[in-house]
C-alpha cells in the first residue's frame, strides 16, 4: 500500500463515515446527546463490572 492510497483511504472514510455521523450529531438536541453520552458511560461501566467479576470468578 503506497502512501498516496492509504491517504486515499483516510480521505474516503472522513468523507462518507465521519462528515455524516458529524453532521448527524450535530441535528440530535441536546437532551438526544446528552442520552448518547449517558448510554455509553453506563455499558462501559458494566463493562468494567462484567471484567471484574469475571476475574474474579476465574481466580476461584
Amino acid at each position: 500500500m503506497t502512501i498516496s492510497h492509504l491517504v486515499q483511504c483516510w480521505h474516503q472514510f472522513i468523507l462518507n463515515e465521519c462528515v455524516p455521523a458529524y453532521n448527524q450529531w450535530c441535528s440530535l438536541s441536546l437532551w438526544q446527546q446528552q442520552q448518547f453520552f449517558l448510554r455509553r458511560r453506563v455499558l462501559s461501566k458494566l463493562n468494567q463490572l462484567q471484567m471484574k467479576t469475571l476475574k474474579i470468578i476465574t481466580a476461584q
